[in-house]
């Protein structure tokens, strides 16, 4: 009968529970940021505030959008960054540049997706450092590596 030693399972557990706390440390942060935009009433002037910024010109009008978004939905879900970026800025996209609305949506949701990967949340990334057993930044650099040609 093999014998069985309960200390690789303790040991392992402990790598689990440490990594679940720097996870978790990192989401609330987030989450009390974007809180405190939303609560504050920032995020339904977003919008207003990109258009103005951006002098009427779409390029800069949607860089401002994804770094906007970036910081507005970090350590969120995929699809509650599709709510508050088609909540926050589609009136934009749709009235302000007269760009058709299912394509705002698509930009919403691409924008959603890459909220995952971009630094410094990297909500997805953070796993896959852990599953991995590398460095959280080495990481991450390595996504936006990978990532930044189709943003730009």
């Amino acid at each position: 009968m093999p014998s069985f030693s309960r200390l690789p399972c303790v040991v392992s557990a402990s790598n689990v529970s440490g990594f679940a706390s720097s996870v978790s440390v990192t989401i609330i942060v987030v989450n009390i940021i974007s809180d405190t935009i939303f609560f504050t009433g920032l995020g339904s002037r977003m919008g207003d505030i990109v258009y103005d910024l951006s002098s009427g010109r779409l390029l800069i009008a949607t860089l401002l959008m994804l770094i906007f978004g970036i910081f507005l939905s970090a350590g969120m879900p995929t699809l509650v960054i599709y709510f508050v970026m088609v909540f926050t800025f589609q009136p934009v996209l749709a009235g302000e540049f007269d760009i058709p609305v299912a394509a705002t949506h698509f930009v919403a949701f691409y924008m959603g997706a890459l909220n995952q990967l971009i630094m410094p949340v990297a909500a997805s990334v953070l796993v896959a450092a852990g599953i991995a057993g590398v460095r959280y930044w080495d990481a991450g650099m390595e996504g936006m590596k990978i990532i930044l040609p189709p943003v730009l």
